[in-house]
């Protein structure tokens, strides 16, 4: 009697698999360009709030820009947030796609409230 074989996952399959992964995990890039002069110690990505127009009546001062380039918008938001967190930020507002023509690509002010 021959023992039972093992299934195996055949190339196309595993190309197939990484291609989804990368897809739905949302890989993505960031850039920031710092405008504040001063030093603000990092934050962590949870403490990096998304803020929307009229949902706040705080003053705050723009810090930077923070660019990502992402399969999806939700990878892209982390992105974003992630980027605005190095720099110190409260929050980043006003986030949208960097370009009509990419829809890749997206862009958001980071934020301390003053």
């Amino acid at each position: 009697m021959n023992p039972p074989r093992k299934k195996s996952i055949t190339f196309p399959h595993s190309l197939t698999t990484i291609f989804l992964l990368g897809i739905f995990t949302g890989c993505a890039t960031g850039e920031k360009v710092k405008r504040a002069s001063e030093i603000l110690p990092p934050r962590p990505l949870g403490e990096v709030r998304v803020v929307h127009a009229g949902e706040f009546t705080k003053s705050y001062k723009v810090i930077g820009i923070v660019n990502a380039r992402a399969f999806n918008m939700h990878a892209a938001l982390n992105e974003c947030r992630r980027e605005a967190g190095e720099l110190g930020a409260d929050a980043i507002i006003d986030f949208s796609p960097k370009d009509s023509d990419r829809l890749d690509t997206y862009t958001a002010k980071a934020i301390v409230w003053q």
